[in-house]
């Protein structure tokens, strides 16, 4: 028989408020990041609790982490580089004086 861990060991986890102070922004923050699929693994405990494991936090520390040097994702490119192409002028008519 193969031996289980202990269930009485807790997991090293943080609650979304922990998390979100940890890191310096607002809970509603971390809804966007949910919602985009940019937060963190979660862990649901119950039917409301959520936590978020180290070893989740430590992956997207990880993940969301570049040096000064290397340009962001594309999708975090600036506005100014992702210009689409100009729309031509339609052709000009001449009005008809108003007497």
């Amino acid at each position: 028989m193969v031996d289980s861990p202990a269930i009485s060991e807790p997991i090293a986890s943080l609650s979304i408020n922990e998390f979100c102070e940890r890191y310096g922004f607002a809970r509603s923050h971390y809804y966007v990041l949910r919602a985009r699929g940019e937060g963190p693994a979660e862990v649901v405990v119950g039917t409301r609790k959520v936590r978020i494991t180290l070893v989740a936090v430590d992956e997207w520390e990880k993940s969301h982490t570049r040096t000064r040097t290397s340009a962001p994702p594309a999708a975090e490119q600036p506005v100014a580089q992702q210009r689409p192409e100009p729309v031509k002028a339609a052709a000009r008519t001449k009005k008809k004086p108003v007497k």
